[in-house]
């Protein structure tokens, strides 16, 4: 639903289930400073700005982290709805002007299936995000994450298997796929190692 303030992801009957993404909310500015996991996992801020493919992008929330922290990022997001929803944000933090103009500048959307990048393009590093179901419980933050499992459906891990495989022979330097703390890694080649926090992991995966 097209509303003044943006796009809206509704369910039947017009209530709104998730609200806009908005780069500029203080839960994930908050994210942006100080190291994290997830930029740490990628390698960002160790040398020159890397060139990052966020393969499933979803609502954009990590690939602006890594944008943050200086990387420039091509997301590729199939679901049309999701990448509306995406195209959307950009559109405002571009419009915002200030910091959220600057990341959003580093930040290019493709609306098609990862597959049919891979093969073609290489990139610094490969990011993946194969969705898994999300707890019972979840926070107001996590809305976002929430309403993307509902729309999209969770990832297949086979499929997650495949889109490895492509992803390493797309990585210059490494590809890190993100995955709930006690899952098993996607199958096919095991990670270098792990970063892991009390709600998700890093697997880290260098170029062979």
């Amino acid at each position: 639903m097209l509303r003044p303030e943006g796009w809206l992801l509704c369910e039947e009957g017009g209530q709104a289930v998730s609200l806009r993404q908005d780069f500029g909310a203080p839960s994930l500015q908050r994210r942006t400073q100080g190291g994290g996991l997830l930029r740490r996992a990628i390698g960002a801020g160790a040398g020159r700005p890397l060139e990052v493919l966020d393969a499933t992008a979803g609502f954009g929330t990590d690939a602006y982290v890594l944008a943050a922290a200086g990387c420039q990022v091509t997301m590729c997001e199939r679901h049309p709805i999701v990448a509306t929803l995406l195209l959307d944000a950009l559109h405002r933090a571009h419009t915002a002007g200030g910091k959220l103009a600057t990341v959003a500048m580093r930040m290019s959307l493709r609306v098609c299936d990862a597959c049919s990048v891979l093969p073609d393009t290489q990139f610094d590093v490969v990011y993946l995000d194969p969705m898994f179901p999300p707890r019972r419980k979840v926070a107001l933050a996590k809305k976002l994450a929430r309403s993307l499992w509902m729309l999209a459906g969770a990832g297949d891990v086979a499929q997650g298997g495949v889109l490895l495989a492509l992803a390493q022979r797309s990585a210059r330097q490494r590809v890190v796929v993100k995955r709930p703390p006690r899952a098993p890694p996607l199958p096919g080649t095991s990670p270098a190692h792990s970063l892991a926090g009390k709600l998700v992991r890093f697997d880290v995966y260098p170029r062979r």
